[in-house]
């Protein structure tokens, strides 16, 4: 099978005239910029580094790689101990497993990228860090790590076996046992609200339920995720809304919830959520997990020269990616809001 893609850089319509090295790789090169044509013998890899090698090399001024200098536009600071980021500590390995991410890392880092782990933005670098090592640009592609409020009494109370989701499957990424106990509420209808009730009944809760204020084909989590869920275990409760956490000397206890029903249709067409008076319950639980969302911060790190959305985004031209500060581009949740790591 043979394969293209487009190229810029300085390449010749005649492919004799390329360094020995290459014409061993390429079979065909053409036009300013050119095709270049392979088959399943040549490494794709090995024929990026070389491509790049050539770029800087023979730098026409006039592509972005030339302009900017492909060797030079290679480092990302990571926060993780292990540079595979949001989608190590967000995403469980039953669903995305680790050798997949380090083999990705892997074909990064041959590009001459070179990943500085343990560098938290805004606090072991700042943009006036970069900038005074010379780096002229800089993309900010920092995920959306914060969770979204419930608006339920108690949950800034500091209580045990109450944590937000992000931060359960982050801790069990690094291999801890953040919480304990038989039972456990998880409130949301998401995929990340998915893999906490399925990475509790992993940790050993037996009574693992899942409460989500709307009904279940309404729910945002893919289908496959919500009937593999429901293979394992989980116990789904719709039309709850979560009123109050109860607590005993500092504890989660159990939650107040009240039923909802669906009223008339809002003017985006959507029915309306109706609390159901005098139907409050409570539901005794060891722990709870709310996962309605996740929250971008993007405001908190960037110079006051990018501008910031009301959602905390960053604003950028949507061709260019590039903020309001020439040097500062965006990309990711950052920009976005929070979204899929792979979107089709």
């Amino acid at each position: 099978m043979t394969h293209a893609t487009d190229l810029a850089g300085p390449w010749t319509a005649d492919p004799s005239s390329l360094p020995a090295d290459l014409a061993t790789q390429f079979r065909g090169v053409m036009g300013w910029g050119g095709v270049a044509v392979w088959d399943d013998d040549v490494d794709v890899v090995d024929l990026t580094r070389a491509f790049a090698a050539r770029v800087t090399a023979e730098c026409c001024g006039q592509c972005f790689p030339c302009r900017i200098g492909m060797r030079e536009a290679s480092e990302i600071l990571d926060e993780i101990a292990e540079g595979r980021g949001m989608a190590a500590v967000g995403i469980p390995d039953y669903r995305l497993p680790r050798q997949v991410l380090r083999a990705e890392v892997a074909r990064v880092e041959t590009l001459g990228v070179e990943i500085r782990h343990n560098q938290r933005f805004g606090v072991d670098v700042s943009f006036d860090d970069l900038f005074s090592r010379g780096y002229e640009a800089v993309l900010v592609a920092v995920g959306a790590h914060q969770s979204a409020r419930m608006g339920c009494e108690g949950e800034d109370a500091g209580y045990d076996g109450f944590m937000p989701g992000v931060k359960f499957l982050r801790d069990v990424a690094f291999g801890r046992t953040p919480l304990t106990g038989k039972t456990m509420l998880v409130i949301g209808g998401g995929n990340v609200a998915m893999d906490c009730v399925r990475t509790a009944r992993r940790l050993g809760f037996d009574d693992v339920r899942l409460l989500y204020r709307r009904t279940e084909a309404e729910m945002p989590a893919d289908g496959v995720e919500i009937a593999e869920a429901k293979e394992e275990g989980v116990a789904f409760h719709t039309l709850v809304a979560p009123v109050r956490i109860i607590a005993e000397d500092g504890r989660v206890a159990g939650l107040e919830c009240r039923r909802m029903e669906l009223g008339e249709p809002d003017s985006s067409g959507r029915r309306r959520l109706e609390p159901v008076e005098g139907s409050e319950f409570v539901m005794e639980c060891d722990a709870i997990v709310p996962a309605i969302g996740q929250v971008c911060s993007v405001d908190e790190l960037v110079p006051e020269t990018v501008a910031v959305s009301k959602w905390k985004t960053l604003e950028v031209d949507p061709m260019t990616m590039q903020s309001a500060d020439p040097r500062v581009f965006g990309g990711g949740d950052c920009y976005t809001g929070p979204s899929s790591l792979v979107a089709v």
